[in-house]
């Protein structure tokens, strides 16, 4: 009777424990798992289709979503679909009335280009008559696509010295962002040495482009830690960074509005941008911030440093990244394409974006 009792003490103890690790396992993992892409249920995206890695990241996030069925990664991004896609993964709010004469308040496109052009990130070009054109449907050339992309994440432009493009019709508002985006390994052009600046970006190639620029999406509140081999986007606000190494910039984005964010014992080995957060909710531990660029009206930096002591003095205070707008494929709101920008504006219909 006691060797049963005993028994049954014995497999009570060793479930109770199985228990536990099964859950703790279970919790460890769901906490990993927000940062790990799903597979993607797009049924025109093959899985060996080699863009199909950073279709599922993306989708997984909710950044892309085709039309629930397919994704259309031949097809060609538009460039309110590429202002969609951006408006997603920086949480722009700000807004104002339109500016453009062929957007109108029913079209899909409306609220993401409004805060795009609110954000300075779209621009638009002129017609002959005068009238500020968005031109939504375009599709998004490569040229306009690394202008666009370049001013987002403030890529350093290059004379292209060392380039291995060896196209004759660059043009030269976008000469400077393709040479930067290519050293930065954002852009590859089409094989042959061509970059093909006139060709149109196709969907999967604008995520595939979006992918080899952001290596960390913080989306969701949580504490977050561990190195990142490349730029961190935070479009959240009760994020908290710790014990981390970024070796790129860290862009802290509009979506974290006025609320919190904290970093503590971070390393960045680019840029900071500030973006977002409340001046008196941001917090800093013990961080080497790298340069910092303040992007948000009414954020004192010195008044930032000084109240998160202990810090390190940055290289660099404000600044002003803009952006160009974007395109889009089929489904109207999310976008492959290759690597393209936007021009200031060289005076032809092209746009600043």
């Amino acid at each position: 009777m006691r060797r049963q009792q005993f028994n049954r003490m014995a497999v009570l103890l060793l479930s109770v424990a199985m228990f536990f690790a099964v859950t703790c396992g279970e919790v460890f993992a769901a906490e990993q798992a927000s940062s790990q892409p799903a597979a993607a249920a797009f049924g025109d995206v093959r899985e060996d289709f080699w863009a199909k890695p950073a279709i599922d990241n993306w989708s997984s996030k909710g950044i892309i979503k085709g039309d629930g069925i397919n994704f259309y990664p031949y097809g060609q991004i538009t460039r309110a679909e590429m202002m969609v896609i951006l408006g997603r993964i920086f949480g722009y709010s700000k807004t104002t009335a339109t500016p453009f004469s062929d957007v109108k308040k029913d079209d899909w496109y409306y609220d993401a280009l409004i805060k795009a052009y609110a954000r300075g990130v779209l621009q638009g070009s002129f017609d002959d008559s005068g009238n500020r054109l968005a031109r939504p449907n375009d599709p998004l050339t490569r040229a306009e696509a690394a202008v666009l992309f370049s001013r987002i994440f403030a890529v350093e432009g290059s004379s292209g010295s060392h380039s291995g493009f060896i196209d004759t019709n660059l043009p030269d508002w976008a000469k400077e962002a393709i040479f930067g985006m290519e050293a930065a390994g954002y852009m590859h052009g089409k094989g042959g040495g061509l970059f093909d600046p006139s060709g149109n970006l196709t969907r999967a190639e604008a995520v595939q482009m979006l992918d080899n620029i952001v290596k960390l999406y913080i989306y969701q509140p949580g504490n977050y830690s561990g190195d990142a081999g490349g730029n961190v986007v935070v479009n959240t606000q009760d994020a908290v960074l710790q014990n981390m190494k970024i070796t790129g910039n860290l862009y802290l984005a509009e979506g974290i509005g006025e609320g919190a964010v904290s970093l503590e014992n971070v390393t960045v080995s680019g840029s900071t941008f500030l973006r977002g957060g409340s001046a008196d909710k941001i917090k800093i531990r013990n961080c080497d911030s790298g340069n910092w660029v303040i992007e948000k009206e009414g954020i004192d930096l010195d008044k930032l440093l000084t109240d998160n002591t202990p810090c390190p003095t940055p290289t660099g205070d404000t600044g002003n990244t803009g952006g160009s707008g974007g395109s889009g494929g089929s489904g109207g709101d999310s976008g492959g394409g290759s690597d393209n920008g936007n021009e200031e504006s060289d005076g032809a219909d092209i746009g600043d974006y």
